[in-house]
């Protein structure tokens, strides 16, 4: 395991990030994909990178900017759940339509055009099968919120040793700024094919509910 220059000596940190990353990996060899650990953080550093937006040299790895993601995601994870908790949303009536997704691709995203693309087709996820997903992911709600109410605290605990080892966890630290930001939250789920938090967020409509910023300069509307 590698320690970023960043990071302040301590064994039990670094002990504890790497069982996380053989855990991790674990996981991975298990599913037969990276999906266990390829959540909206991983896609969104993903972005960063794509897009050449990382100002500060020494911050440009691949494992800081995840953690970046990851504290910057956190607190749209913990209100999602939130919003759950008090209500399951209606696959029929709550999903919205999708955006044109190559105008998406070509106004606001088109440092990532041809990687998503490659990725989801040349259209994004139809009306249909959100509701389909939509529709399996409330027959499994309680089962998922149960898991999250185990790994929101977990996850918060690891941002907690992680700024204890002296690792940046603000976009800003990396010289990332608020339109790179809000371009990676809003769009995340474009850019790969996935089936998480931030992809049910999109289907639902519900970027600004959930208090995701406003892209500058621009009407904020629904997905």
């Amino acid at each position: 395991m590698v320690i970023h220059p960043a990071a302040r000596p301590d064994a039990a940190v670094a002990r504890a990030l790497g069982d996380a990353v053989l855990t991790s990996g674990l996981a991975m060899r298990a599913a037969g994909n990276s999906r266990p650990a390829a959540a909206a953080e991983h896609t969104i550093a993903h972005f960063w990178e794509m897009a050449g937006v990382v100002g500060v040299e020494k911050y440009d790895y691949h494992g800081v900017l995840v953690a970046i993601a990851a504290a910057t995601v956190f607190p749209i994870y913990v209100a999602f759940f939130d919003e759950i908790r008090t209500r399951l949303p209606d696959p029929e009536r709550d999903v919205v339509e999708p955006l044109d997704h190559l105008s998406l691709l070509d106004r606001l995203v088109a440092p990532y055009r041809a990687k998503m693309i490659a990725e989801t087709g040349e259209t994004p996820v139809l009306l249909k099968e959100r509701r389909r997903r939509v529709a399996r992911f409330v027959e499994s709600a309680e089962s998922i919120v149960e898991r999250a109410n185990t790994l929101l605290p977990e996850l918060e605990a690891a941002l907690g040793a992680l700024r204890s080892a002296g690792f940046p966890l603000t976009p800003a630290s990396a010289g990332i700024s608020d339109d790179a930001v809000t371009t990676a939250l809003r769009y995340v789920p474009y850019l790969r094919d996935r089936f998480g938090v931030f992809d049910l967020i999109l289907y639902l409509g519900w970027e600004d509910r959930l208090g995701l910023p406003s892209p500058a300069g621009r009407a904020t509307g629904t997905s």
